[in-house]
């Protein structure tokens, strides 16, 4: 059975009762207090929108760096490229400058009769100038001179023919890129055993020097 509180002198009172057993007071029942409705449902609300925004930053962050990775990408390509092709130009330079200090040509022609080229190592005089270096390693090679003591530099050279059962060779000379002449003459060599069975190697080169501006000259070059 359920017991109430008397408001008046404190005693207890059966919940039947309608007057206070000990002092004869009315029984004034209080009501129990409503309890608090619950706030699960205003928080579900406030998570779910909370989630929402959460979910949306999320969201534009991402777009916004794709977006600034798409705009930065052709810009780092471009500057690529453009690297690419300067390192390029100067690598063109330097061989250009190498190939017309070392031999500055192009294929041998079909008409050289020997595709292996001709190789010399000789010295001697074209013209009026003396201490001529000539060399020729297959189909290029380069030469030098001196004239009235003064050195006319590395020139380079290029195969244009050479016939090896007669010995007619043609060689084209350039400077700086550019074509000066053709040296036009016979390529020799020799290979002779002595008596006591030792062998003398010798070449010589000889024959015309035609220059660009028509200039004629004689040339002689040999080794031994």
């Amino acid at each position: 059975m359920t017991y109430f509180t008397c408001n008046k002198c404190g005693a207890q009172i059966p919940e039947t009762a309608t007057f206070c057993p000990r002092c004869g007071a009315p029984v004034q029942r209080t009501q129990p207090a409503e309890k608090p409705k619950s706030n699960a449902v205003l928080y579900a609300i406030i998570g779910v929108l909370v989630a929402a925004c959460l979910g949306l930053a999320a969201w534009l962050f991402l777009f916004n760096d794709k977006d600034k990775t798409a705009e930065a990408t052709p810009v780092t390509v471009t500057e690529t490229k453009a690297e690419q092709k300067d390192e390029a130009r100067k690598e063109t330079t330097a061989d250009t400058s190498e190939k017309d200090m070392e031999a500055q040509t192009e294929a041998v022609p079909s008409n050289a009769s020997d595709s292996k080229g001709v190789y010399m190592g000789l010295w001697g005089q074209i013209g009026d100038s003396n201490d001529v270096d000539f060399e020729m390693n297959g189909t290029t090679g380069y030469y030098s001179y001196n004239r009235q003591g003064q050195g006319s530099g590395r020139r380079t050279l290029r195969l244009l023919s050479y016939d090896k059962r007669t010995g007619h060779c043609v060689i084209e000379a350039f400077s700086n890129g550019k074509s000066i002449g053709r040296f036009d003459g016979t390529f020799n060599e020799v290979d002779v055993e002595d008596d006591q069975g030792e062998h003398h190697y010798g070449q010589s080169y000889g024959g015309k020097f035609i220059s660009t501006n028509g200039t004629v000259l004689d040339f002689s070059m040999y080794a031994d």
